[in-house]
């Protein structure tokens, strides 16, 4: 499935200081954090792809060709949830912090530029559009605090370096 096109898992490190001097520089910066999931991600995000195309509805989301980010962007339909629904308490989350989903997809533009194969392509976007969701999930903040208690919990399921080096920051 994956041998279409070669995907880099090369470990980055000085483009990853680059990148946290850059974000210690301005932490209002949220592409550095991109630059550095992205320089020292190695091979957890092919790990974590195929954990996720080897599950039912993984496989059921890939075949769809399902985009998470048309559900995020549609405030209508998220709006009218019922108000204990957890795409309501999403919606209720963006209206509250005035984000929208397609905030993060201009943070992250420049973040994974590398030819992959398609499949691969909607799994990592899958991946960027739910990282509010999980604010929603987890119930931390966007507070400092909150986000690297977010990038914490990302870590132990994605295993990405780059998460760990955040925390540790």
């Amino acid at each position: 499935m994956l041998a279409q096109v070669p995907i880099d898992t090369s470990l980055r490190p000085f483009e990853a200081i680059r990148a946290v001097r850059r974000l210690q520089a301005n932490p209002e910066d949220t592409s550095q954090v991109f630059a550095i999931f992205r320089a020292l991600r190695g091979k957890s995000g092919v790990k974590a792809f195929r954990r996720f195309a080897a599950s039912p509805t993984g496989a059921q989301v890939i075949r769809e060709k399902r985009q998470l980010l048309n559900t995020l962007s549609d405030r209508a339909r998220l709006g009218a949830l019922p108000v204990a629904s957890f795409g309501r308490r999403y919606f209720d989350f963006m209206e509250k912090e005035q984000l929208t989903a397609e905030g993060l997809v201009q943070a992250s533009q420049s973040w994974e530029t590398d030819p992959v194969p398609p499949e691969v392509e909607l799994f990592r976007t899958r991946m960027r559009d739910a990282h509010d969701l999980t604010h929603v999930l987890t119930g931390y903040g966007r507070d400092p605090l909150g986000e690297v208690c977010l990038v914490a919990f990302m870590h132990a399921h994605n295993g990405n370096a780059g998460a760990g080096l955040i925390v540790l920051m």
